[in-house]
Order: C-alpha cells, then structure tokens, then sequence
C-alpha cells in the first residue's frame, strides 16, 4: 500500500514540477538569480500589453483586459463583450490615468513600473524572492486571506504532503 502511496505523490510532484515551470520558463525576466531588474519587469510587462491587444490597435478596451485575465479554479474565461465585475473596473479605471476609455501601452508600463516600485521595497532596483513574498502576503492580507494566484502572478503552491512511514503505512 505505502508503495501506491509513494507512487502516487511522486507523480503528483511531477505535475506540480510541470506546472510550477512552465510558467516560469515562460516569464524569461529574472535572473538565475532569482532576482528581476526593473528593465526586465517593464519589458514583461511591454510582452503582456501585446498579448492583451487582441485587435492591435495599441490599446486595451475593458474587455480585451479582461479577456486577458487567467481564469481562476474551474472558471472559464469571460465570453467576448463581458462586462468586467467591480474589481476589473476598478483596476481598468486606474490604469486609464487620462480616463480615455482605453490603456494605451504607456499607462500601461506607467502602472507596471509603479508596482515595481511598490514591491522594490529596498530600492535596490531589483525584486528579489523576499521582497516578492512581503508583496504576496500583503495582496494576501488585503484579499482577507482569499487568494487564487497562478505560479505567472508570483503564486506559490502549498508544499506536498509528507512521504508515508514505510513501517506504519501511514
């Protein structure tokens, strides 16, 4: 039985793995370091604005925003044309800092290079795994302990669950 067991949870770490790097291979910004330069986070944030502009137009509607928004859990994406909820407003609204109707690319790396900032808390130009786990728990505390972050977003998965005591099976 510990045998099953033991297999079950290496191949359960293996999908973790999978997921845990594929997305990180993807990010291609930090450092082996682990580190991101503030260079590096607005040139991600210049790779997102280009996958969020569905019609390219060099703009982002709300909807093309929201579109772009990973779906949490089991949810399926927003069909084309929804309405952002409140906090999707709320967020499109603050990054129309000219209150056009639309994000253009520079609000848009205007707003990543102020949450840069915002986690850079030792103003060292980087943002090292510390300063992203302060950053973490923070939106954590602010979400009253509710959160579904993907591994893109700076999420963490839990730990797996202790290897079975060969002796007991347990």
């Amino acid at each position: 039985m510990s045998r099953i067991y033991f297999a079950a949870i290496l191949a359960g770490a293996g999908f973790a793995a999978a997921a845990i790097v594929a997305p990180l291979s993807a990010q291609q910004a930090a450092s082996a370091a682990g580190e991101q330069t503030r260079a590096e986070a607005l040139a991600r944030a210049d790779q997102r604005f280009d996958q969020l502009d569905a019609n390219k137009d060099g703009k982002l509607n709300p909807d093309e925003l929201a579109a772009g928004r990973a779906p949490r859990g089991d949810a399926p994406p927003p069909p084309a044309g929804a309405t952002p909820g409140r906090f999707g407003q709320r967020m499109f609204a603050r990054m129309d800092t000219n209150n056009d109707g639309v994000v253009d690319r520079a609000e848009y790396r205007a707003n990543a290079a102020q949450r840069f900032d915002r986690i850079d808390t030792n103003k060292d130009g980087k943002i090292d795994a510390g300063e992203r786990q302060v950053a973490r728990e923070a939106m954590m505390g602010a979400m009253g302990g509710h959160h579904s972050m993907s591994m893109q977003d700076g999420g963490a998965m839990p730990p797996p669950p202790p290897p079975s005591d060969p002796n007991t099976g347990h």
